[in-house]
């Protein structure tokens, strides 16, 4: 895995930043051709595009998950 410390992580980190904007299929198009220059960082910006599709965000969270108390506390006001 890249650390901050590697040569490599601007790279890195700009790739995933240009990559997780594009729609899944350019997305794998544009890794695919970075990997026949560059398979360490693509191999390196693939697993953190995964971990990014796998994490939910606190937006998409539902309120129970975020904040269990409020949606409680929310309820009882509006009675």
């Amino acid at each position: 895995m890249t650390s901050p410390s590697d040569p490599d992580w601007e790279a890195v980190l700009k790739l995933f930043d240009t990559l997780v904007e594009l729609p899944e299929p350019a997305r794998r198009e544009q890794l695919v051709a970075i990997s026949k220059a560059k398979p360490k960082i693509a191999a390196e910006v693939a697993a953190m595009l995964a971990a990014d599709q796998r994490e939910q965000g606190i937006l998409e969270a539902s309120l129970e998950l975020v904040a269990p108390g409020l949606n409680i506390a929310v309820t009882h006001r509006d009675k």
